[in-house]
């Protein structure tokens, strides 16, 4: 599949989960479901654009369990990260 084809296609997947999710408070355990099913490694998207797009899906849906420190949001990120295999996204973190 072409990136572009590609990334059109992820788009079109963020839009249509962002809108059946963002407008709706969701129990946490089903949140975070959600956001285990959906996510991607950032280092497996195809461009900045989608990048974006994911991140802010993400962050969407972890805002919408209600009050979210930023550590809870960094160590949640993380996780996900560590269970996708995402290790680039992770070397990227250490190197900081």
């Amino acid at each position: 599949m072409s990136v572009a084809r590609w990334t059109a296609r992820a788009a079109l997947v963020v839009a249509v989960l962002w809108s059946g999710y963002a407008a709706a408070e969701l129990p946490t355990e089903k949140t975070l479901a959600i956001i285990d099913r959906t996510f991607v490694c950032p280092e497996d998207l195809p461009n900045d654009e989608t990048r974006d797009a994911a991140n802010a899906f993400f962050l969407q849906l972890v805002m919408s369990m209600g009050e979210v420190t930023p550590e809870q949001l960094i160590e949640y990120r993380v996780r996900m990260l560590r269970r996708h295999n995402c290790t680039k996204s992770l070397e990227n973190i250490s190197k900081r």
